[in-house]
């Protein structure tokens, strides 16, 4: 359902794309252009020449409010590869 948009956005130019998915954790999908140091084989999902789709499952936690979580998460993902780790770090 959603992969003709998330190919659209690849296509665009669009790097690494994260989509959340509530409480089964989140979907990154990839260009080929990425490093391959940017992912792990074992969660990888769907692999071709040009697309990568890994899935993350959310961690058992007790949830108190959702505020701000989306903004850790992308705040947290944007740090830590900007500072050279890899998604699964």
């Amino acid at each position: 359902m959603l992969k003709p948009a998330i190919w659209l956005l690849l296509e665009k130019g669009v790097k690494i794309l994260v989509l959340t998915i509530g409480s089964d954790g989140l979907f990154e999908n990839m260009t080929s252009s990425c490093p391959s140091n940017l992912y792990s084989d074992s969660k990888v999902l769907e692999r071709s020449p040009n697309f990568l789709a890994v899935h993350f499952p959310a961690l058992p936690a007790s949830v108190v409010r959702l505020t701000g979580a989306g903004d850790c998460l992308v705040g947290g993902m944007i740090a830590s590869l900007s500072t050279g780790l890899d998604v699964m770090q």
